[in-house]
């Protein structure tokens, strides 16, 4: 996936790494979803989402790659990545679950 100028990558083993476009240098790291076979990673708006074997998706920052949220979508898991369209994220659950996502703004 990519935006703002960098590459987001999620690695076998779970790390997800955000990369700088021209100078491939890596400006973050987050290893805190280790052995959680991560789906390939989708931009949305300043996050970074990936799903995970146990049904999550997460969202991290675009920013330096911390946790900002993570709702659990299906209990059987999430391996495709997922989609976005215009405001709108759609993940699908290894159960056959499409969710629809958007980002609702504070009043």
């Amino acid at each position: 996936a990519m935006g703002y100028g960098s590459v987001y990558v999620s690695q076998a083993e779970g790390t997800v790494l955000g990369i700088d476009e021209r100078s491939t240098t890596v400006l973050w790291s987050n290893d805190s979803l280790l052995r959680r076979q991560l789906s390939a990673p989708a931009v949305f708006s300043s996050y970074v989402v990936v799903g995970d074997k146990e049904g999550y998706l997460h969202f991290l920052s675009q920013v330096d790659g911390r946790f900002v949220a993570r709702t659990r979508i299906d209990s059987a898991g999430v391996r495709a990545r997922p989609v976005v369209e215009g405001d709108w994220l759609y993940a699908y659950g290894n159960d056959g679950k499409l969710v629809a996502l958007t980002i609702r703004q504070a009043d």
